[in-house]
């Protein structure tokens, strides 16, 4: 559904595009020019889904730089499509300020480019590391000061690889936190090469905090025809499947994922309960899901920290409000009676290597008990 929802957006983008520059004054009059421009944009619209298509016959130095190319295109189109809107909705589609339309929609091919390069140096910084400190009612003293790193949509594939994911887990390591928690969609999985992934498990190895590390699996995560549960294994990761396990005495981590790309219920009905069925009693909860989850039925539960990903932080501004529109949780903290929610705007990035206001981030998480809070 997701794919002809997207190839729908992608063939109207492009047409709005092609729309736009055909009614520029320099193609009045030439027909060599209308159809250059047409085959331009045509083949511009070839870039992202060929990209994509070739990943399958191995990630060389050629396919990295298409598929960079590829993407890089799919979000500059992205942030076009709204500047030229903006224009349009101002100007009545041409009716209105005649005599300024040509310039303020070149303005806007102008505003488009310039936020693209913005996207594009935002998209390569390294992750910023978000710290919170979390206070557990029910945290024993003796965990007090358990530290967490909290990652998710490493999205990893032919743009981000193994020099990049090499960076990451350095990164990661420096934080020396007690538990790493993967929130799924750790390979972009559709097409990337076996041989590929192999090269990644010897990487994510070297994350050997105290506690262990551990994932749930997210929607991308079953794009693939490989065993992600296998894969994660090999990179020495614990994955979470509807399950709980105690990190230590009185602290217990629970987690859900998507399962074989079906889609997850929002509110955690179900697989949140069998999740948490069964903890030990009294003990500090942490529920780790790929999506966020509505904080209600957990805080009755007796969850004291949710923690998720997916949205990206909407990633490219201004699809932010997509992601705010699907998520009863869109990015950040939200503290509710009992309940403290985290929802990261994640390590990678989807599609273009690209980001607009949402820098990528690691999250730094120091739990507290509630009796050492008060000392």
């Amino acid at each position: 559904m997701f794919g002809l929802v997207f190839l729908g957006f992608w063939i109207a983008f492009h047409g709005y595009l092609a729309w736009h520059l055909l009614r520029m004054r320099a193609m009045a009059g030439s027909r060599k020019a209308r159809l250059r421009t047409l085959s331009l944009v045509g083949l511009l619209a070839l870039l992202f889904p060929v990209s994509r298509a070739i990943e399958a016959d191995g990630l060389t130095a050629a396919t990295y730089v298409l598929a960079l190319v590829g993407t890089t295109w799919a979000g500059t189109l992205l942030l076009a499509v709204p500047c030229l809107l903006a224009v349009d909705v101002a100007t009545l589609f041409g009716r209105a300020w005649r005599l300024h339309v040509e310039r303020l929609r070149a303005g806007a091919f102008v505003l488009a480019g310039a936020l693209s390069l913005v996207a594009l140096v935002q998209g390569f910084r390294p992750p910023v590391v978000v710290e919170h400190e979390v206070v557990l009612p029910s945290l024993p003293r003796s965990a007090d000061g358990t530290t967490l790193v909290l990652v998710s949509d490493l999205h990893l594939g032919a743009t981000l690889d193994e020099d990049w994911l090499a960076d990451r887990v350095e990164q990661i390591e420096a934080l020396q936190a007690d538990a790493v928690l993967l929130a799924g969609d750790v390979v972009e999985g559709r097409r990337i090469p076996l041989d590929v992934l192999a090269g990644m498990e010897p990487i994510l190895r070297r994350l050997e905090p105290r506690l262990g590390t551990f994932a749930v699996a997210g929607n991308h995560d079953w794009h693939g025809t490989f065993d992600f549960e296998k894969f994660v294994a090999a990179a020495g990761i614990e994955l979470l499947k509807d399950e709980w396990v105690e990190l230590v005495p009185g602290l217990v981590l629970a987690g859900v994922g998507d399962h074989g790309g079906h889609s997850f219920d929002y509110r955690g009905a179900g697989r949140a309960e069998r999740a948490l069925r069964n903890r030990p009693k009294g003990a500090a909860t942490l529920f780790l899901s790929h999506r966020p989850v509505d904080g209600g039925p957990l805080a009755q539960a007796g969850v004291a920290l949710s923690l998720a990903g997916h949205t990206h932080g909407g990633q490219l501004w201004p699809y932010g409000f997509l992601a705010w529109l699907r998520n009863p949780y869109y990015c950040g903290r939200y503290d509710e009676e009992g309940l403290t929610t985290i929802v990261t705007r994640g390590l990678g990035t989807w599609g273009p290597r690209m980001r607009l206001w949402a820098p990528s981030e690691i999250v730094f998480i120091t739990l507290r008990s509630g009796d050492a809070s008060t000392n």
